[in-house]
């Protein structure tokens, strides 16, 4: 590994196909990028998928905490830097830093990841399998990841769907990314062209995989939502989030 391991760094332009009717960032496009980014470091970091296969494991999310201080417009660019941070038990930190061109905060991000075994499908320690996290040793978390995500009581709504063929990853079960398209299409266009999400914490309890329907369940009250995935009778996700009034348009 490199002696600054810990730390990438890459720059990024929002295109057409990453933003929404507004011509704004989709979140679901958002925590894409910093997917990207976590695998291109982690290939540089010799963590990546094909390499934890050989070790028959992989990585799967457990939470994610973002904060968005600015929603970006279609042609922006921005810098996305991304550190590791020495494992807590079985989970390995990763935090995230968005910036504009003007070096102003976009956005903040924080991941907890652990390692499955592909043959019994639990965690595993990075240890056990001769690994060794690199940690940024200088660089404060931008941002907390709580271990809960919060309850919500007000109106609901539900529905069920059936993931289709670009809902699934390299991984064989629903991409985390596909969460939060769900997310939205819940919360539903004529909120979404008043109204912008302005943070979400997503928990991920257990694997979507193929064949099954989702129950997809919405509360709301005010700017606050909770949306719970429910997969084979268990809860799979949940994304509590908060909107503030959409302060600009493409």
């Amino acid at each position: 590994m490199t002696e600054k391991a810990w730390f990438y760094e890459k720059t990024f332009r929002v295109g057409t196909s990453e933003c929404d009717l507004n011509g704004a960032w989709r979140l679901g496009a958002l925590l894409e990028a910093l997917q990207d980014t976590a695998n291109e470091h982690g290939k540089e970091q010799h963590l990546w998928f094909t390499e934890m296969k050989e070790k028959n494991a992989t990585w799967v999310l457990y939470r994610t905490e973002l904060a968005i201080d600015r929603v970006p417009l279609l042609g922006e660019s921005l810098r996305i830097q991304s550190f590791s941070k020495r494992p807590r038990a079985m989970f390995c930190p990763r935090y995230y830093r968005l910036l504009d061109e003007q070096g102003q905060s976009v956005a903040r991000a924080g991941a907890l990841l652990m390692l499955m075994d592909l043959t019994t499908r639990r965690a595993v320690m990075p240890a056990s399998l001769g690994l060794e996290i690199p940690d940024a040793p200088d660089l404060e978390p931008t941002i907390k990841i709580p271990m809960l995500t919060p309850t919500l009581e007000g109106e609901t709504d539900s529905c069920v769907y059936l993931p289709q063929y670009t809902d699934y990853d390299v991984n064989g079960h629903v991409n985390n990314v596909r969460y939060a398209d769900w997310l939205c299409n819940m919360l539903g266009t004529q909120l979404l062209q008043e109204y912008e999400i302005s943070a979400v914490s997503i928990e991920y309890g257990r694997e979507i995989t193929r064949g099954e329907p989702v129950e997809l369940v919405l509360t709301r009250r005010e700017t606050q939502f909770l949306c719970t995935g429910f997969f084979d009778g268990k809860r799979a996700f949940g994304i509590y989030g908060q909107m503030r009034l959409r302060n600009c348009r493409q």
